[in-house]
């Protein structure tokens, strides 16, 4: 269920809630979903009020889930092109991405890079943009998957294709995980481990880049 924060008691509930914590919240009304790209498949959210109060959880079972995900495989997202009542999530072995470029769009210009991810039997492209696309710590990735496969947990995305390939973009919505605590993510580890090659660069360096217009 997706709750929300109105913009002017984010001040009082900020410091209140942080991510991996779990509470105990009361007193919020509930209201209808929004009718385009909800982060989740529910009729209805949950919105916080002057009167909404918070409790952290102590002592928390290993059971408990950690992701708030319905992941499909990318067979199903294919089938959800054009689809915008709700987002998708989506997970994968990392095989590589592209260096941020600048990017000339009908909105404007934008910052864009472009992650790779297989299941095993085709490649989907992650596309994040601006703040996204910087926040994604590439160089990181890389590094970890020198020590075995890296999986990525990728949720608050949209679906289209692109150039015949299954093409993930990220909302504003969108987070990741890296090696997320999911029996997914070890089934994929086993299945790729010693099947794929590192991680690669694709595209141009950073410095090679230049801007690219979209017409």
């Amino acid at each position: 269920m997706e709750g929300q924060i109105p913009e002017n008691w984010i001040p009082l509930f900020k410091p209140q809630l942080k991510e991996g914590f779990v509470y105990y919240i009361k007193y919020f009304q509930v209201c209808n979903a929004r009718a385009t790209y909800c982060p989740v498949d529910h009729p209805y959210i949950m919105r916080f009020t002057a009167h909404t109060k918070v409790y952290e959880v102590k002592n928390i079972q290993d059971t408990f889930p950690k992701y708030a995900c319905a992941q499909a495989t990318y067979e199903v997202l294919r089938n959800r092109i054009g689809i915008t009542q709700y987002c998708a999530d989506a997970i994968g072995v990392f095989t590589g991405c592209s260096h941020v470029k600048v990017q000339q769009t009908k909105g404007g210009t934008k910052h864009l890079r472009n992650v790779y991810l297989t299941d095993g039997r085709e490649i989907a492209v992650v596309s994040l943009w601006n703040q996204h696309a910087s926040a994604f710590e590439a160089e990181r990735y890389m590094e970890m998957a020198h020590h075995g496969p890296v999986v990525f947990l990728f949720v608050g995305m949209t679906c289209r294709i692109f150039e015949d390939k299954l093409t993930l973009q990220g909302s504003t919505l969108c987070k990741w995980y890296a090696n997320p605590e999911l029996p997914e993510t070890a089934a994929l580890q086993d299945s790729c481990t010693g099947r794929l090659p590192p991680p690669t660069w694709f595209g141009p360096t950073a410095a090679q880049i230049e801007p690219e217009r979209i017409t």
